[in-house]
């Protein structure tokens, strides 16, 4: 390769670091700038700017970039705040640094999130901003509102970008009157949304309702309208040829009049195989299918092997966990630890549940609060957001609101005790006690 970009001045040819061939930084310095760091140095000079723009115009460039960022964006958290919708992802480091520094807070709607969280750019390009979906697979991030299902926006961080694009998914389809489940998942490649609450006549709903299929890495869409689909869930299981290789099987769960079914999805033929008939829980309603789940045997303690295929349902009325013991063929009835009457949002993401929970802190008494220091209130980050991250300290004030804390929290199964057990995973930060769920959706990079 042979790479020349002009100076600023004279005409000549400058080095991006002197001593080094352009070509290698390209490849070896500037595909290995993560994200965030990438408007800053495009900022220092025309040559810089050319040469990080080039890295995504370039296939062979962009593929490298990938090759070094995806390893570090694979297993991190992504979450979205429920009043005006801002998205941050966590740092490469976890909670448990103790690197002596000042605790600093991102400033949220009525609350503060943890600065080990990444604040990502502004969300552009939505026509709603309420019930938006995540997925992020490959080092991309897709996000779109259940209200208006034919606009998503994505962002390529794998690729280094740190601008939103927005794509007209589904704009060739009709899809008035129709909602989106609060729900999507991606499996291969592809991103798949449930469409259900039909408007109009039986036979209308039946024709229009289904299922939307995106496929990620050449941008098609369709909308499949044909048979019932079952609920959709992805498990990454253990691979028969490697014990360090993980893939991803697609199931389907589906309701019948006496009992529950589980599909396992033929790739081959292209089509579902029955795998297990289950009898509905005691406390079982109809439509609870969308708190079914499945779960990876390592949720387990202790681990259940790969080929049985767990089945739980969460009972959000009880607050307990019911699991289908496959030797007995009964549910057991699973009961939580102090911690489950403080949940406020359950997820299910590839074969393991989480949860956000409030915590309360021992240390902090019922009229806790957050008073900002006005630390960094007078500053700008990079994308010029005012006070966006400022120091804080926890006071006790009647007057105040009272603040919580928000984390969240991975789930084991102890199947000789039966009980689940809670245990942290990422801390989120301070919000108001009687706010609306803070966080309303989560995911992790795939």
């Amino acid at each position: 390769m042979d790479i020349e970009m002009e100076a600023e001045s004279g005409g000549g040819v400058e080095s991006l670091i002197p001593g080094l061939p352009d070509e290698v930084v390209l490849l070896h310095v500037l595909s290995r700038l993560p994200w965030y760091a990438r408007p800053v140095c495009r900022a220092f000079s025309k040559h810089w700017r050319a040469s990080i723009d080039t890295l995504a115009t370039l296939p062979y460039f962009a593929a490298q970039t990938r090759k070094h960022q995806l390893p570090l964006l694979k297993g991190l958290f992504i979450i979205c705040t429920t009043k005006d919708p801002q998205l941050f992802l966590v740092r490469d480091h976890t909670e448990d640094d103790k690197r002596k520094r000042k605790t600093t807070f991102h400033t949220v709607r009525e609350g503060r999130i943890h600065s080990h969280w990444r604040k990502l750019p502004p969300l552009q390009g939505l026509p709603r901003m309420h019930g938006l979906l995540l997925v992020a697979n490959y080092g991309i991030l897709f996000v779109w509102s259940s209200w208006v299902p034919n606009i998503m926006v994505k962002i390529d961080l794998a690729r280094g970008d740190w601008t939103w694009t927005r794509l007209h998914t589904f704009a060739d389809l009709y899809l008035a009157d129709l909602d989106v489940a609060l729900s999507a998942i991606s499996f291969k490649g592809k991103i798949f949304v449930p469409l259900l609450n039909a408007a109009g006549s039986q036979t209308e709903i039946q024709k229009r309702e289904g299922l939307l299929i995106y496929d990620m890495m050449t941008g098609q869409c369709k909308h499949l309208v044909k048979g019932n689909f079952p609920e959709l869930r992805v498990l990454l299981k253990t691979s028969s040829q490697s014990a360090s290789h993980v893939q991803e099987e697609l199931y389907g769960l589906v309701e019948l009049e006496s009992m529950l079914v589980v599909l396992v999805g033929d790739a081959d033929r292209k089509c579902w195989r029955k795998i297990k008939e289950v009898p509905y829980p005691d406390d079982w309603e109809w439509s609870d299918l969308s708190d079914g789940y499945l779960l990876n045997g390592n949720c387990f303690e202790p681990v259940i092997p790969d080929m049985e295929i767990n089945i739980v349902w969460w009972d959000c009325v009880n607050y307990h966990v019911s699991w289908f013991d496959p030797l007995r063929k009964t549910w057991v009835h699973m009961l939580g630890d102090n911690m489950v009457q403080s949940i406020e949002y359950l997820m299910f993401i590839h074969g393991s549940l989480y949860g956000v929970f409030i915590e309360f802190d021992d240390e902090l008494n019922s009229k806790s609060c957050i008073r900002n220091q006005g630390m960094g209130m007078g500053t700008e980050d990079q994308a010029g957001n005012k006070g966006s991250e400022v120091a804080v300290e926890v006071v006790t004030s009647q007057q105040d609101p009272i603040f919580r804390k928000r984390a969240i929290l991975k789930a084991t199964i102890c199947v000789a005790e039966r009980i689940v057990k809670w245990e942290r995973v990422h801390a989120i930060g301070y919000f108001e006690d009687d706010a609306i769920v803070p966080v309303d959706n989560c995911t992790i990079i795939t």
